[in-house]
């Protein structure tokens, strides 16, 4: 018997082998991929150490709303001086946050 289901279509990986044939693609997509494995890596680091967002907005002396922005999609935007005050907050080193397993 034909599937008749009208809403069925390409899977997720099959759309996404499709499109890394463009290089424009594969470069934005690469970009974004190494964006969120940095936010995920901050994540964990907070989470290791057991820290609230407010409680290392504190010890960053920043709102919690930035350490949010930090920890989520605007992470590509932080500066060096962020990532350093998040390193002394968090007791790790740079080494310590790029490192770390994917």
């Amino acid at each position: 018997m034909k599937n008749s289901n009208r809403h069925q279509g390409t899977s997720i990986n099959a759309w996404l082998e499709e499109e890394l044939k463009d290089e424009e693609f594969q470069a934005l997509f690469k970009r974004e991929k190494e964006r969120l494995a940095l936010a995920l890596r901050l994540q964990a680091m907070r989470t290791k150490r057991k820290l609230s967002i407010r409680a290392l907005a504190h010890r960053m002396e920043t709102s919690a709303s930035q350490v949010q922005r930090l920890l989520g999609d605007s992470v590509y935007k932080c500066t060096l001086e962020t990532l350093i005050r998040f390193c002394v907050a968090t007791r790790c080193s740079l080494h310590d946050i790029f490192a770390m397993q994917r």
